[in-house]
């Protein structure tokens, strides 16, 4: 183990070369572990702690123990917190997001000095700072929605994420429409083009506020919404059943169409949908997103329609070979 300066320095410049945020924490997990001598690090993720079993962004796992004291009182009390039952030592490190405390560094070593904690602090300090970068990278701009650069590693995320509900669903006889599954929703404006052509481009983009605005209404923190560019647009619900889907798609296109502006009056989209399936290639699913959409904008627009429907009722034929479109 070294913490020579040219070492740290290391350590520093491959924390800030990732570009994902995913990646940016597993390379802070991975510089901690290599820095100091250490039984246990991760990065816990404070909302997803009620929400997923042991909520954890990182390669280990974390004693029961662990998060009923250090962790908890760190969340409670917004500070650091080092707890030690003789043997070892909890340290959890507060990362602060946007004035919120959002994760935490958590490491577990049989002695940790203070110069191993101001390292940590120090390690934490450069992730926060360095997350608001990474976060920038994969904002779009105008609708602060994430962009297209962001959308691949979400992608294959929900795809681990629909294998588990796969392997949680397999032995249950349920209705198909009350399933949970996740999903590809890729919509865009209707005649989009024409209204740029006809009031000009500040308009449009006024048109793509309105529409980013009532996404951010309509679904919830854990669907994750994009811009792809241009009027095209994707959303990856959290887990949902069919027919909460429909109704929600439903109240979006609703709440769209019945927005009032003083030259267009409602705003229609045409939106196509697939449910996520493991053993499919996840370009392949964008691709059947993307052909159920442009069904939708070929038999009339302003509807809804989902890929697997389509193909059972014949409007739409598998192909033999179905290539992947190129994600970017």
């Amino acid at each position: 183990m070294s913490r020579e300066p040219e070492a740290i320095l290391d350590s520093v410049v491959q924390l800030t070369e990732q570009r994902q945020l995913d990646s940016l924490a597993e390379s802070l997990v991975s510089t901690v572990s290599q820095m100091l001598s250490i039984d246990e690090v991760c990065i816990l993720d404070v909302d997803k702690l009620t929400k997923r079993k042991g909520g954890l962004d990182g390669q280990r796992n974390v004693s029961s123990a662990s998060l009923a004291v250090s962790v908890k009182l760190c969340i409670e009390q917004q500070r650091e917190i080092c707890f030690s039952n003789g043997l070892h030592q909890e340290l959890a490190v507060p990362i602060i997001i946007n004035d919120k405390l959002t994760k935490v560094l958590l490491v577990s070593a049989p002695l940790l000095t203070e110069q191993d904690r101001v390292l940590l602090r120090g390690f934490a300090k450069v992730y926060e700072n360095y997350f608001h970068i990474v976060v920038e990278s994969e904002t779009d701009s105008l609708t602060n929605l994430l962009n297209r650069k962001a959308f691949l590693p979400q992608l294959y995320s929900s795809v681990e994420i629909a294998c588990d509900l796969l392997q949680e669903q397999a032995q249950a006889s349920q209705d198909a429409d009350e399933e949970l599954k996740l999903w590809i929703c890729i919509f865009d404006i209707d005649y989009f083009k024409k209204i740029n052509d006809t009031f000009g481009h500040l308009y449009g983009d006024e048109v793509l506020l309105q529409v980013s605005a009532l996404m951010k209404q309509v679904f919830n923190p854990q669907d994750l919404m994009f811009r792809f560019g241009g009027d095209e647009f994707v959303i990856l619900p959290a887990p949902r059943s069919r027919r909460a889907l429909i109704e929600l798609c439903q109240e979006f296109t609703q709440n769209l169409a019945q927005l009032q502006q003083e030259r267009l009056g409602g705003i229609r989209i045409s939106m196509g949908i697939v449910g996520i399936d493991p053993r499919v290639d996840p370009g392949t699913l964008l691709n059947q997103a993307d052909n159920a959409l442009y069904f939708v904008k070929g038999n009339g627009r302003n509807q809804v329609a989902f890929y697997g429907q389509l193909l059972a009722e014949g409007k739409l034929q598998r192909p033999e070979i179905e290539d992947d479109i190129e994600l970017f």
